[in-house]
Order: structure tokens, then C-alpha cells, then sequence
């Protein structure tokens, strides 16, 4: 998992916005709204989920579970709710 979201991209279409997830070195990232720079925080896994913090005001460190199915990348809540999907771009 790790060395897939190295400089990778992320990305959706959710309610008319898109939403891209660009990953950096030292396991940072960066989240855009249409374009626009939303957030920047940083990613972790721990054991079989995947973490990441996006600071207080984006709800703080939040895990899950992400399943890889071909170039889609699906994102579980830890009561192994289906909550986002993105479609993955390689470097």
C-alpha cells in the first residue's frame, strides 16, 4: 500500500465536485476541490488499515480500510462502511 500511494493520484466526482488526492514524499498529501488546494495533511498505515490527518478542522486522524481493485481505490470506515472511491493514477 505504501509504495502504491507514493507520488500518486487520487481522484473522484462526488455531488458536481471533483475531488483529487496527490501524494507526496514523506508520506504528506494534499486534497483539491475542484482545482483548489482544500487541505494538506499527512498519510500512515498501521497493520491493515489506512490513516490520514488532515488537521482538526477536517476531522482530525481518521482510519480505514482501502481495497484496490484494479485502477479503483475504495475506502472503508472502520465498521466497514463503503464511504469514498476514487479512481488511481500512477506516476
Amino acid at each position: 500500500m505504501s509504495q502504491a500511494l507514493q507520488a500518486s493520484t487520487l481522484s473522484t466526482r462526488q455531488i458536481g465536485a471533483e475531488i483529487t488526492l496527490t501524494y507526496g514524499p514523506g508520506q504528506t498529501m494534499s486534497v483539491f476541490l475542484n482545482g483548489a488546494e482544500f487541505a494538506k495533511g499527512c498519510w500512515w498505515v498501521e497493520g491493515d488499515t489506512y490513516c490520514q490527518d488532515l488537521g482538526p478542522e477536517n476531522g482530525g486522524p481518521q482510519c480505514g480500510y482501502v481495497v484496490q481493485n484494479g485502477r479503483k481505490i475504495m475506502w472503508f470506515d472502520m465498521e466497514g462502511y463503503l464511504s469514498d472511491t476514487f479512481e488511481y493514477q500512477q506516476p
